[in-house]
């Protein structure tokens, strides 16, 4: 059997760095993916200016909604502020400083569901509304709250490992479940996620332990389960959920422990790594990193940028971590990510360590 199942990785998921045009003489800044694929999730930050919303839009939805990640907003329908799915990426007619502000750098990942086409799921006690790319371990879920601890079909055929939720029709911060998650950092890294949480969309967010929202119970390979809490369940409110299920060699969801040192962790994902979210269990900031960050910096050379994703921060300079062939090394005994801490992550790989063809990952 193959190391890898997927033959392209950017065949589902993609980060790219582009440059606004502003909408000038009326045309619409288009950006395309690597593969043209036609995505289904895409933020879009702008990495030259600070206070600019990290920006979320999803096929499900539609193109006339979006989200902040560093906001607790509901929809907002703002049209100034939106862009087109297109059948190879994105098209963006407005000059949003958000997402399209001439001559600034822009960096947007991009996901692969079904193309726009959901379809009903009652595999739940909470009927959902879902598109799924069961192949990469990705699908958008909505539903409408009951106020009583339910389950809700994902339309994926694995245990989903790390989902985004957010209420829609009111503000709320956004719920994060990780299948790896452990508050107790005194521990051992065996973990009882069910009844933890982390929140995303503000500075210094820290884990939690709370049955109100997974209701003390572990996903499904066809559910997951909500509580109570307002900020995934609360009754006639509507929510999404972006659910991902870590596929070996495409993406990986796991847990380490830094050493407080400038040479600290290696942490084994399985291929090289393109985005990297990583969050302490402590009160540390998120820290986002992709390989598209760093556009106009020379091979080998330093610095390297990361951002904030629960802050309107352009990117910020200083080494976190290196991308290696088969997972990256923590490089600062920074809090953030490689003090003496738990941190959980996500990571979107670039390309598995050997690909289905057999051909290795470049070491770097």
């Amino acid at each position: 059997m193959a190391y890898s199942t997927i033959p392209k990785n950017k065949d589902h998921y993609d980060s790219i760095h582009y440059v606004g045009n502003g909408y000038s003489g009326s045309t619409a800044k288009t950006v395309n993916t690597t593969n043209s694929f036609r995505p289904d999730w895409v933020w879009v930050k702008n990495m030259d200016q600070g206070s600019r919303h990290w920006h979320s839009q999803d096929s499900t939805s539609g193109e006339t909604k979006w989200l902040a990640l560093d906001d607790n907003d509901a929809f907002n329908t703002e049209s100034d502020w939106t862009f087109d799915f297109e059948s190879t990426g994105i098209s963006i007619p407005n000059s949003s400083n958000r997402t399209n502000t001439s001559s600034e750098n822009f960096i947007t990942a991009m996901f692969k569901a079904n193309g726009g086409t959901t379809s009903s799921n009652t595999n739940g006690s909470i009927t959902s509304t879902v598109q799924a790319n069961q192949t990469a371990g990705f699908s958008i879920v909505t539903w409408t709250g009951t106020g009583s601890a339910g389950t809700i079909g994902h339309g994926l055929s694995t245990k989903p490992d790390w989902i985004f939720v957010k209420r829609t029709s009111a503000t709320e911060w956004w719920q994060i479940y990780c299948s790896r998650i452990n508050s107790d950092d005194s521990s051992s890294f065996s973990t009882d996620p069910e009844t933890d949480y982390i929140e995303l969309g503000y500075d210094d967010s820290q884990i939690g332990d709370n049955a109100n929202r997974w209701n003390d119970t572990a996903p499904t390979t066809s559910v997951f389960s909500v509580g109570t809490h307002a900020g995934v369940n609360n009754s006639s409110d509507t929510y999404v959920a972006y659910c991902i299920s870590a596929v070996q060699g495409f993406s990986h969801v796991g847990l380490y422990r830094g050493n407080g040192t400038n040479n600290s962790s290696f942490v084994y994902t399985g291929g090289k790594p393109k985005t990297l979210w990583i969050k302490s269990t402590s009160t540390q900031d998120w820290i986002l990193v992709d390989d598209k960050m760093n556009f106009n910096r020379q091979s080998g050379s330093v610095p390297q940028y990361f951002m904030k994703p629960e802050n309107e921060d352009a990117k910020q300079t200083g080494s976190r971590v290196e991308f290696r062939a088969n997972g990256f090394k923590v490089v600062t005994s920074n809090a953030e990510v490689g003090d003496g801490y738990k941190y959980i992550y996500l990571a979107m790989l670039e390309e598995p360590l050997v690909s289905s063809n057999g051909v290795p990952a470049t070491a770097k």
